[in-house]
């Protein structure tokens, strides 16, 4: 949900899952859904889910849908109180392969974690990062 709309917007699903994408394909993170990028808990009540399950199931459906249930295991997740909000934390391990999403049923992208950012890389870069990252090959 935008909070500023007041509307559902898959760009912020899409902001959530390039970020989990990027944690795999980098060194692992945790991701706070529902905390402001100042630090603030917004919670997730405002998402306009009947009730936590049904979030949580949503969250599940995401993930399998754009980034595959292969890679679930390395995703852990649960809603956690912060006051009187819920936020999800979601923890992400390192993939030991290339992971990719897939925002629509004909386009892959690829991300990694540069900073506090989630950075695309396509072409030539993504090449040379996954030989280097994953076949101890790629070229400098």
């Amino acid at each position: 949900m935008n909070l500023m709309s007041g509307k559902p917007d898959w760009n912020i699903e899409h902001a959530v899952l390039k970020t989990l994408v990027a944690y795999l394909n980098t060194d692992g993170g945790t991701l706070l859904v529902g905390v402001s990028n100042d630090g603030e808990a917004l919670g997730i009540e405002n998402e306009g889910f009947p009730n936590e399950d049904k979030f949580l199931l949503h969250f599940k459906q995401l993930i399998k849908q754009h980034i595959g249930l292969a890679y679930a295991p390395l995703i852990e997740y649960a809603l956690v109180p912060v006051g009187e909000k819920k936020i999800l934390e979601v923890d992400c391990r390192k993939s030991d392969e290339a992971v990719f999403m897939t925002p629509n049923k004909k386009d892959e992208e690829f991300y990694i974690r540069i900073g506090p950012s989630s950075e695309r890389l396509t072409g030539s870069k993504l090449l040379e990062y996954v030989g280097r990252r994953y076949n101890g090959n790629g070229h400098q």
